[in-house]
């Protein structure tokens, strides 16, 4: 006969240490890693919203971006990925967005996570022997046609 949960000891078997957040997120932008961007969606939900899903980690970036200003009306978060049709957002949220992360005490890891023009990542055949190459950090994203990209 078991006893009850709360009554049996627990042994910690192994842990496992992820690599450090700034890591996952130069992955995540230079290779364009859908997986852990899904993943950082969903993390951010169980850090802010106490639940791993989509739906709270995508309210948990909505939330987060109205208390910094950006106006998100007309904007849609279906997934970490950005692989949803369903996702939108302007020119002008992802601009706002862009000169935040810039002006944030982390800008120095959030510019190295992102892929240079000509030079690495997403970007690395993008401008190559052009005034750009070097000088252009961006994130890029497609989708059915589409080709986007923000940075600077």
């Amino acid at each position: 006969r078991l006893s009850k949960p709360s009554m049996l000891k627990r042994t910690l078997l192994y842990q496992h240490y992820s690599i450090p957040l700034r890591d996952i997120v130069a992955t995540t932008n230079q290779k364009s890693n859908n997986l852990y961007a899904e993943c950082l969606l969903r993390m951010v939900g169980v850090r802010q919203k106490g639940e791993g899903s989509n739906e709270a980690g995508a309210e948990a970036i909505w939330d987060f971006w109205v208390k910094k200003g950006v106006d998100m009306a007309g904007a849609f978060i279906e997934d970490g990925s950005g692989l949803s049709r369903f996702n939108s957002l302007s020119a002008r949220q992802m601009a706002q967005i862009v000169r935040f992360a810039l002006q944030a005490d982390s800008s120095g890891a959030y510019l190295a996570s992102l892929p240079v023009a000509g030079e690495s990542g997403t970007l690395k055949s993008l401008a190559k022997g052009t005034a750009a190459q070097g000088r252009v950090w961006a994130k890029s994203g497609s989708i059915n046609r589409v080709r986007a990209y923000t940075g600077l």
